[in-house]
């Protein structure tokens, strides 16, 4: 995966770092030191193998001290018994994601203990948190392609490794993230080591000026997540796979302006509640392009045309996308839904230049 698109998959946290200052040894505490501002720049802060129970709620303390926001990825069978702070975390809006549940590697042993394994961390959180989609993060970034293929959340690595595992080393770990991060990295630290906390505290910023922070919310998108990439047509992503979903997409397509057709690129699991789906998505809907995806979970686009009046029938999401984009006009919306390997095909497409995107 390259950089730029592991950049694409974090909804990026506005954390302005700041220079060291120097200590001595009756200096402050890190969570209190104030370091020496330089011309700032925004970055994901992530943390891998929490839950902990002093340094999480440590590091929870700081963020909130400085206005700052995280994503944790969190190896699910720490959670029992920190469920508290696992709670904390998303109430303070932090984001929470998925590192295992046995911190396994994903690129070795059976592909069924592998998805096990993604799978009992992310019931887990929805059993605590509420539905939603929790992010993975394979331990080590191992993950096998059949693995891969089978996972249907995005999945986040990393641009700038502090190795702060095996430093243990606050200055040095802190420094590295002022000398070498750019300005949206996104930055791998480990919540369990008090060395890294610190570190992270000391290179953020103490204080974030309010009309940014509004002006971030305002501007904030989740990519793939009712994503507007262009206009005249309007091009939606939109990675809704579920009737819950497809209501609430259809209720934001209500919310526009229609000018002309909506054209919908739909690709999904077979495993999927398809006919829910496509039944809450239909009224909002003048024109299908149905696609089937690769793999053994793909529905077949003939599967997806017997719950819907009409549709076309392609056979790639590539070829999907192309036609509706050769029949859109300025005035129409063209969506891309139905699943995450739908909308991430397409924006492999765009990202190669070949048709759509600004």
């Amino acid at each position: 995966m390259t950089r730029k698109k592991r950049r694409a998959l974090l909804c990026m946290l506005a954390v302005p770092l700041l220079a060291l200052a120097p200590r001595s040894e009756e200096s402050l505490p890190a969570s209190a030191a104030e370091p020496a501002a330089v011309p700032e720049k925004y970055v994901a802060l992530t943390f891998d193998d929490g839950p902990w129970p002093e340094t999480t709620e440590q590091l929870l303390d700081g963020l909130a001290e400085r206005g700052a926001k995280a994503t944790f990825f969190l190896i699910g069978e720490q959670i029992a018994g920190h469920e508290d702070t696992v709670r904390r975390m998303a109430d303070e809006g932090h984001q929470v994601g998925s590192h295992t549940f046995t911190h396994m590697d994903l690129s070795r042993g059976d592909p069924a203990e592998r998805l096990r394994e993604i799978a009992a961390t992310d019931e887990t959180l929805r059993a605590l948190l509420g539905d939603g989609v929790y992010w993975l993060r394979p331990p080590w970034g191992f993950l096998a392609p059949q693995t891969a293929a089978a996972v249907e959340v995005p999945m986040v690595y990393w641009s700038l490794d502090t190795e702060d595992w095996r430093r243990l080393d606050a200055d040095a770990v802190a420094q590295d993230i002022i000398d070498h991060a750019r300005d949206g990295d996104i930055i791998l630290l480990h919540d369990p080591y008090t060395t890294s906390v610190e570190a992270a505290l000391r290179a953020s910023g103490l204080a974030v000026d309010d009309a940014i922070l509004r002006a971030g919310i305002r501007d904030a998108m989740l990519p793939g997540r009712f994503q507007i990439i262009s206009d005249a047509p309007r091009v939606i992503l939109d990675v809704a796979h579920n009737p819950h979903a497809a209501a609430y997409l259809a209720g934001r397509l209500k919310t526009l302006a229609k000018t002309g057709r909506v054209l919908a690129v739909i690709g999904m699991l077979h495993d999927k509640d398809i006919a829910g789906t496509l039944a809450n998505l239909a009224p909002e809907v003048d024109a299908w392009y149905c696609a089937p995806l690769e793999g053994p979970r793909g529905a077949t686009a003939e599967q997806l045309v017997e719950h819907l009046r009409c549709g076309t029938v392609y056979s790639s999401v590539a070829q999907a996308w192309r036609a509706a984009m050769a029949d859109a006009k300025v005035e129409d919306t063209v969506l891309v839904c139905g699943s995450f390997h739908t909308v991430a095909q397409v924006m492999e497409e765009i990202d190669a230049g070949r048709i759509g995107g600004e």
